[in-house]
């Protein structure tokens, strides 16, 4: 039986804080969205959301070193065929940040 975790959104978004200091001025943040139901071939947006969170890594990786970014988890079960892992590349560079929210009154589950 695979291990499974739900994570509330607020624990999400503070485990996954990869940078510390934590500017309260967010003025350029690249958001990437992640569903159940989405797509690789899109292009991370609210409406074409990806399906992977190891996609959803590659868009952190191409943009984290100028900017802000948050990925936000649409409700529903990710699957994981293999552990999800955050190494430094995955984090904000310099003073920017990368944070995992659940997307507003949804409850993502990580499976794997």
């Amino acid at each position: 039986m695979p291990n499974t975790l739900t994570v509330p959104a607020c624990l999400l978004a503070t485990a996954l804080l990869f940078q510390p200091g934590l500017s309260m001025a967010k003025t350029d943040t690249a958001i990437i969205y992640v569903a159940p139901t989405g797509n690789d071939s899109g292009d991370g947006c609210a409406a074409h959301p990806y399906l992977t969170l190891a996609r959803s890594q590659t868009a952190v990786r191409a943009v984290n070193a100028n900017k802000d970014v948050t990925v936000m988890l649409g409700d529903g079960a990710y699957d994981l065929s293999q552990p999800l892992i955050f190494p430094a590349a995955d984090g904000g560079h310099g003073a920017h940040t990368v944070i995992l929210h659940a997307t507003p009154r949804t409850a993502p589950l990580l499976s794997g």
